[in-house]
């Protein structure tokens, strides 16, 4: 299998290590249209740089975020379209592996009458397949005898 690495090389990007939340949440977000001004904007700064004079931006700098831009928008487009692929894949084995797992745990309950010991035997199954049934949610009636106090005769 191929690493992360030398995915990120194949489609020339740089592997880099996930920034932090705190990061992410610390960077300025980009507003819709903006790549599409850096090209005029680089321009006006070129001619008003006396004037202006702003310290660590230029229009090379301007220039270079738009091309860098244009070029990693590409590349992530490549990967997420490849990623989707993968995921839905993934998806569709996790519903074929599912459906194969509850129809034998569906024939271990139709057999358990005449094979008493087939439930014991795929209790790991049939336990697992119950705890997600319903989302999650305890079997209908299994809540209600929990909630209701014992009446007592």
């Amino acid at each position: 299998m191929i690493s992360a690495g030398e995915l990120a090389a194949l489609v020339g990007v740089a592997y880099k290590p996930t920034l932090k939340t705190s990061e992410v949440q610390r960077l300025r977000r980009a507003l819709p249209g903006y790549i599409n001004l850096l090209d005029d904007v680089a321009e006006l700064v070129e001619e008003d740089a006396d004037v202006l004079r702003v310290k660590d931006v230029s229009p090379a700098d301007l220039l270079r975020v738009q091309a860098a831009h244009k070029e990693l928008s590409a590349r992530e487009a490549v990967l997420e379209a490849v990623y989707m692929s993968a995921y839905h894949q993934r998806l569709v084995l996790d519903h074929e592996g599912i459906g194969m797992l509850q129809k034998v745990a569906r024939r271990i309950t139709a057999l358990a009458e005449d094979h008493p010991d087939m439930p014991l035997r795929y209790k790991s199954l049939l336990d697992f397949l119950s705890t997600f049934r319903g989302g999650g949610r305890p079997a209908k009636g299994a809540a209600a005898s929990e909630a209701a106090p014992a009446e007592e005769g």
